[in-house]
């Protein structure tokens, strides 16, 4: 299977990577490594495999195949057990040569601005929620002037009677 940008920030973040600790970095990676196919497999000369979107070496024999091939998981095992959570990418080719971020950077700005845009629409989101709190918050207040308003004219109907009846 091929993920998308924002399927392979997911796997990331599932995984533990955050924008401090090398979310962009480790998506970059996998595209670099396996343009974000989850099942990938690369022979080396030396015979051992890469495997998965994060093209997990099978000198890594704690982690199955299944797992390489499942994107959080493989996220989580390279957190745990490769990037030193998520500050260290040497054990990737694709880090240390800067294949990672593409031919002018476009990797490293496409996974940027889509990380972004997800940040951008999670505001978005928030502030949606906030108005509409707030708005629910004016609908009871409206409701409440209004119950004081008939409260108001029932009492100023009550005064003026009094004063009616003081009057006579």
């Amino acid at each position: 299977m091929k993920m998308t940008v924002d399927q392979a920030l997911d796997a990331a973040e599932a995984g533990g990577f955050t924008f401090n600790h090398g979310l962009i970095v480790i998506t970059c990676v996998g595209w670099a490594e396996s343009r974000f196919v989850t099942d990938a497999r690369n022979t080396n000369p030396n015979g051992s495999i890469d495997r998965g979107w994060l093209q997990i070496n099978s000198v890594h024999t704690d982690i199955s195949d299944a797992e390489c091939d499942d994107p959080a998981t493989a996220a989580a095992y390279a957190w745990d057990h490769i990037s030193n959570h998520g500050a260290s990418f040497s054990a990737w080719v694709a880090y240390t040569s800067g294949a990672y971020k593409g031919a002018d950077n476009t990797v490293w700005t496409m996974v940027s601005k889509a990380r972004l845009a997800r940040q951008l629409q999670s505001d978005l989101n928030a502030a949606q929620a906030t108005i509409n709190g707030l708005q629910d918050n004016n609908i009871a207040l409206a409701g409440a002037l209004a119950q004081c308003s008939v409260q108001k004219n029932n009492l100023a109907n009550k005064i003026s009677g009094a004063i009616g009846l003081l009057q006579s």
